[in-house]
């Protein structure tokens, strides 16, 4: 039953990250966190995570220009060995529920129109480097990084797809650095690697699901069926820890 479970958070993650572009640790991690510590939910879907973005990036952030992104990448790794740092030191249930509420409050943004706040707040100077510093945190805790820099991207650049292709570089770039971070920091073994391995036919299902249903819905319907999914994983996450 939990490997059933495990094939299942996966491929949801990955058909959630197919249709939005960003989001494969934030669906993963809740997910997987109800059925294991958190700490071995995030070290189980991290490899899995590196490669559907690097599967994004190699799709839309070839074309794009890399320096534009780097004073936000730089500024979520000098955040990122912090969330490390709090991974290793806090209780589970302290940080299980603190990342059923920054879930639950990502989701919310959806509902109150929050791209008519993040554009006049992107033209204050610091903005970006605020917003790296923010992920980097959230990357290193739990690999969930993208958020801040989703919020400012897409305030910024109205075109989707030079934002789509910005933000993976981003994730590209600071799921690499936190990689080396979570290797100096022993998190990875190579017996954690080979359990992840098995998980990846189900990653790639989602992918594939989430690519063919995208061409058939709409945009705003994607989002919400991810939103849900989102919000009732919090409050389960909340009831669990």
């Amino acid at each position: 039953m939990t490997l059933l479970l495990l094939n299942l958070f996966v491929a949801l993650a990955a058909f959630g990250f197919s249709v939005t572009g960003f989001g494969f640790a934030l669906v993963a991690v809740p997910l997987l966190s109800l059925i294991m510590p958190l700490k071995e939910a995030v070290v189980l879907q991290f490899p899995l995570m590196i490669a559907v973005v690097c599967y994004h990036t190699w799709k839309f952030g070839r074309l794009q220009s890399w320096r534009e992104i780097m004073p936000m990448v730089l500024a979520a790794c000098v955040c990122m060995p912090l969330g490390l740092l709090t991974l290793n030191s806090l209780p589970d249930l302290v940080m299980k529920r603190g990342l059923s509420v920054c879930v639950a409050l990502f989701v919310l943004t959806d509902f109150v129109h929050l791209e008519n706040y993040a554009e006049r707040l992107a033209r204050v100077p610091g903005v970006s480097i605020l917003m790296g510093l923010v992920g980097g945190w959230f990357q290193g805790a739990y690999t969930t990084g993208g958020p801040p820099a989703v919020i400012y991207i897409m305030a910024t650049r109205p075109d989707p797809a030079k934002a789509k292709g910005l933000l993976s570089i981003y994730q590209f770039c600071i799921s690499f650095f936190n990689l080396a971070l979570y290797l100096w920091g022993g998190l990875l073994s190579w017996s954690s690697l080979a359990k992840t391995g098995t998980l990846l036919p189900a990653a790639i299902l989602g992918i594939l699901t989430g690519t063919a249903v995208s061409l058939r819905m709409g945009g705003r319907g994607h989002r919400f069926a991810v939103d849900f999914m989102l919000i009732m994983t919090a409050l389960a996450l909340w009831v669990k820890a």
